[in-house]
């Protein structure tokens, strides 16, 4: 299997995490795509040209991170990130959605300010994705003790939320997050030797 992937990518990062949690190797090829910089060998595999895609051992590709969470899943059901049957497991995949959500918006903020021409920039817009982005971490800091549970417990959720709150340190485009959440950056600074995030950590490419 081939991942492919960004070193910025918060959704490849979550793709990574995923495999690493439940001891799966991944070959993982790393590009550069923009939204006005598409990256041509990406578009031969992916017709949206987004990261991450993954390519399994039979040649089909698949996206996006949710879609290839669930896949690498399916590899490996003697590990369980993403609960099977039951209550738990919309629980999770509940909050992995939140996860996300929180995610677009915060890229949503980036985005504008990286790649619109500041005459062209809507100050509206990037309000109403800040408050988005910030009223999503206010129910994740709420729902802490929720979603938390136990310290030996790594789920899609918890991993969506640590690679969302990692991408927002990252890129910084969310001012006072962390102070106004403490309860969920604690959690989050709590895991900053899990292997499979301190592998995967954010970084620009190399030029």
């Amino acid at each position: 299997m081939k991942l492919i992937a960004s070193t910025t990518s918060p959704f490849a990062r979550k793709a990574l995490v995923a495999a690493h949690e439940l001891g799966l190797s991944l070959e993982v090829e790393y590009l550069v795509t923009t939204v006005l910089a598409p990256n041509a060998a990406l578009g031969a595999v992916h017709p949206l040209i987004k990261l991450p895609t993954l390519i399994t051992d039979d040649g089909v590709a698949l996206f996006d991170s949710r879609v290839i969470v669930e896949y690498l899943q399916s590899l490996a059901p003697a590990s369980t990130i993403v609960p099977q049957t039951g209550p738990e497991r919309f629980l999770v995949l509940r909050t992995q959605a939140l996860a996300d959500g929180i995610l677009e918006a915060a890229i949503s903020v980036f985005y504008e300010s990286m790649f619109r021409p500041e005459g062209m920039r809507s100050e509206a817009w990037v309000a109403a994705q800040t408050d988005k982005a910030r009223r999503g971490l206010a129910e994740l800091e709420a729902t802490t003790e929720t979603w938390a549970r136990t310290a030996d417990s790594f789920d899609i959720g918890q991993i969506a939320i640590a690679c969302t709150v990692g991408w927002i340190d990252f890129r910084d485009v969310i001012p006072g997050a962390r102070s106004a959440c403490p309860a969920l950056y604690t959690w989050f600074d709590s895991l900053a030797e899990r292997p499979s995030l301190r592998a995967t950590v954010p970084r620009a490419p190399a030029k």
